[in-house]
């Protein structure tokens, strides 16, 4: 059992850092950190990274309907780039790399290939974090719920999930929000995120994943309120 609490706040200040940039500015200056060993290390960046990401990038944040999110990070689009060597860093990136730097040195001593490692997981810890961010900012409330719900029951019938949408779909007060969105288009959203996956059989099924436990995990390590509208 992951302690979020702990991790969260105990590789903040490297996540910080990390955090503030987005993942090719990331990944370019681990790169240039590590570009003379990295003709022993990019084949195993390939696999964990990059070639098994087939996804594209995230979309802006916006109307679900129109914009839903995905599950993955972007592929650089010519790998040959990544082998050549970095220019020095813009004047407004500088300041990141080198606290970046500092903070692999302070949390990670050892080898380069363990710093290597290091970097790869607090990027993946720091990437949920900001997928859950990112989420959050447009998910209605009625899909928090029915996440808590099925964090108690781990799976239900999904017509009890679309009684429950149907519930807040019929309030008068957010008839401009489900104006004209259906059920599927309520649960495509949390299908998208990777929060609860769908169980096919006489009885089709939603049951939550561990990404979605995450974000409700998420939710209280963050300090944001759950309490949003529609």
């Amino acid at each position: 059992m992951v302690d979020w609490e702990v991790t969260f706040h105990g590789v903040r200040a490297f996540l910080e850092p990390l955090a503030s940039a987005s993942w090719p500015i990331a990944f370019a200056t681990s790169v240039y950190w590590f570009r003379k060993p990295l003709a022993q290390l990019i084949g195993r960046v390939r696999k964990f990274s990059v070639a098994g990401s087939e996804t594209d990038f995230h979309p802006l944040v916006g109307d679900q309907q129109s914009r839903q999110p995905d599950a993955g990070l972007p592929v650089p689009a010519a790998e040959s780039a990544m082998l050549s060597d970095l220019p020095p860093p813009a004047p407004e990136i500088e300041g990141i790399e080198q606290e970046t730097r500092k903070a692999l040195d302070d949390l990670v001593p050892g080898s380069l290939e363990r710093k290597f490692e290091w970097l790869l997981r607090m990027r993946a810890l720091s990437e949920s974090f900001r997928r859950h961010e990112t989420n959050y900012r447009v998910i209605f409330g009625s899909q928090i719920l029915a996440l808590r719900y099925l964090n108690t029951v781990m799976s239900a019938p999904l017509d009890v999930l679309e009684q429950h949408f149907k519930e807040f779909a019929s309030n008068p007060e957010w008839a401009t929000v489900y104006k004209d969105r259906t059920f599927q288009d309520w649960l495509k959203f949390l299908l998208a995120t990777g929060y609860v996956v769908e169980i096919q059989g006489e009885e089709p099924a939603a049951q939550i994943t561990p990404f979605g436990r995450g974000f409700l995990q998420w939710l209280v390590t963050a300090g944001v309120s759950d309490a949003r509208a529609a």
